[in-house]
């Protein structure tokens, strides 16, 4: 349950920088923003 809620937390950090680094340079951000996508359906399933 406690690593749940630690990898919740830290998937929403990760969403925080992402939409951060959008802000800056929307190429680097999409690249990384498809890994995070990835990563979040791999904790999904």
């Amino acid at each position: 349950m406690a690593i749940s809620v630690v990898l919740m937390a830290i998937s929403d950090i990760l969403v925080a920088i992402l939409l951060i680094l959008a802000a800056k340079n929307t190429t680097r951000a999409s690249k990384l923003d498809a890994l995070v996508i990835t990563f979040m359906q791999l904790l999904l399933t």
